[in-house]
């Protein structure tokens, strides 16, 4: 099993987009950033805002195909029992600081039981 946590979140995610075949711009666009902004989130001199995580970004990445589970978590859920599934958002949950964590608790609970 591969585990890319140590991989930042939007490594992840170009990473899944790249295998689906999704230009950046299309992420770009869908987390309501201008390419600029992006691009600084993508080279690493910004972090991606946790406030760019909503229910209706949660929606465009599942109709575009892409495995928020392993986005957010580093793993695959394909193979995975439920047990190692929720010890992996666990430890995904853990590393958010307590201040944003109300920010991501609608995306914790639909990765969960996504």
């Amino acid at each position: 099993m591969k585990d890319d946590y140590h991989l930042p979140v939007i490594t992840r995610l170009e990473r899944e987009a790249r295998r689906l075949g999704i230009k950046k711009a299309k992420l770009a666009m869908a987390l309501g950033l201008n390419e600029r902004e992006y691009n600084h989130v993508s080279d690493g001199w910004e972090d991606l805002n946790v406030s760019c995580l909503t229910p209706y970004v949660h929606s465009i990445f599942i109709s575009m195909g892409i495995d928020l589970f392993y986005v957010f978590t580093g793993v695959y859920r394909d193979g995975l029992c439920l047990q190692c599934q929720e010890r992996f958002i666990s430890r995904w949950v853990n590393d958010i600081p307590p201040l944003e964590y109300y920010l991501v608790d609608h995306l914790v609970t639909r990765i969960r039981y996504g």
